[in-house]
């Protein structure tokens, strides 16, 4: 009789020690797969970083062969993929400084006419205008690198180009725009010859 308790006793053990090994087994199964998702999961974070540690570039089109095509190309469209409403973005210099001084170079580089330039920048402004953050950062930016003496970009005439198509945006603020054609004066000023700029008139509406 005793041995009989005794084994039913060892049987219930082994019944708890065998669950016991099944809960723990499963547990091991569950942090194992748990961690197999983090690990992807990390990953896939770890390319969104890569994606968006450079400037995102317009494709382009392969049927475009020439070096001229596509370069026109490239200039036409190079604000297209840049979401200027994204703060994070705008906020990484990095990608955005980095973005900019390829702009202004192929814009400087003097194979474009001007009206390739006015293009280039009116495409440039449609993107930024809208975006008050965005219109901050890029206004200053462009000040820093055009209009400072001591850039390697400074470049009045790309600057003059620039201050004129943000000074017919409806976007700007008269105190902002008030800023930007003082600037512009001030340009004309040292620049014999150039058109003159005094009839901007300060306004709800912009002439």
């Amino acid at each position: 009789m005793k041995e009989i308790i005794h084994n039913k006793k060892w049987g219930k053990f082994n019944c708890f020690g065998i669950y016991a090994w099944l809960i723990l087994g499963i547990t091991s199964c569950y942090h194992k797969v748990q961690e197999e998702k983090n690990s992807v999961n990390k990953e896939i974070v770890q390319q969104q970083e890569k994606i968006r540690s450079f400037f995102p570039f317009p494709e382009i089109p392969a049927m475009l062969t020439q070096p001229e095509e596509r370069k026109a190309y490239l200039i036409a469209h190079y604000w297209d993929n840049f979401n200027f409403a994204d703060t994070a973005l705008v906020n990484n210099r990095n990608i955005t400084e980095q973005g900019i001084v390829d702009f202004l170079a192929i814009l400087a580089d003097g194979t474009l006419a001007e009206r390739q330039q006015v293009e280039c920048i009116d495409n440039f402004c449609g993107g930024l205008e809208q975006q008050a953050y965005a219109q901050k950062i890029f206004l200053q930016m462009m000040e820093d690198y055009l209009y400072n003496p001591n850039s390697p970009y400074y470049n009045e005439g790309l600057y003059v180009l620039f201050l004129k198509r943000m000074l017919e945006s409806k976007y700007v603020d008269d105190l902002k725009k008030s800023s930007l054609l003082f600037t512009l004066q001030l340009i004309n000023q040292n620049s014999p010859g150039q058109k003159g700029y005094e009839f901007y008139i300060l306004s709800s509406g912009w002439q």
